[in-house]
């Protein structure tokens, strides 16, 4: 979740204005990942500590399963690939079989060029 917000947020003079105005606790979240300690001026009493037993909080459960939905395809596809597909690979038309179809239409990517002229 950090990068997204800093990267597009919270560098952009804009959108920065608009997160401070608008979310003020989001923005102080986000300066707070970016630096060493915890930095959390608004709560001087509060230890710094972990959950015990690394537990995850009830409330961000709906937070990591909608993360989930979004980002845990794509490292599972690979997964799969990787250890189910490609060991079943024995020719390089199978191997290039299993490429993605994007890579398939440009002939940059022809495995059969890139292996001729290395």
């Amino acid at each position: 979740m950090l990068a997204p917000l800093y990267a597009h947020l919270g560098r952009d003079p804009h959108p920065l204005e608009l997160m401070k105005s608008r979310a003020p606790a989001l923005h102080r979240w986000v300066e707070r990942m970016n630096v060493a300690d915890a930095g959390m001026a608004e709560f001087p009493d509060l230890e710094e500590s972990y959950f015990p037993g690394d537990a995850i909080p009830e409330s961000l459960v709906p937070i990591l399963g909608l993360m989930a939905q979004d980002y845990m395809p794509e490292p599972f596809a690979y997964l799969r690939l990787v250890f189910t597909e490609l060991p079943r690979a024995t020719t390089l038309a199978d191997f290039e079989a299993l490429l993605p179809r994007h890579l398939d239409r440009d002939p940059r990517h022809d495995l059969c060029q890139i292996s001729a002229s290395a």
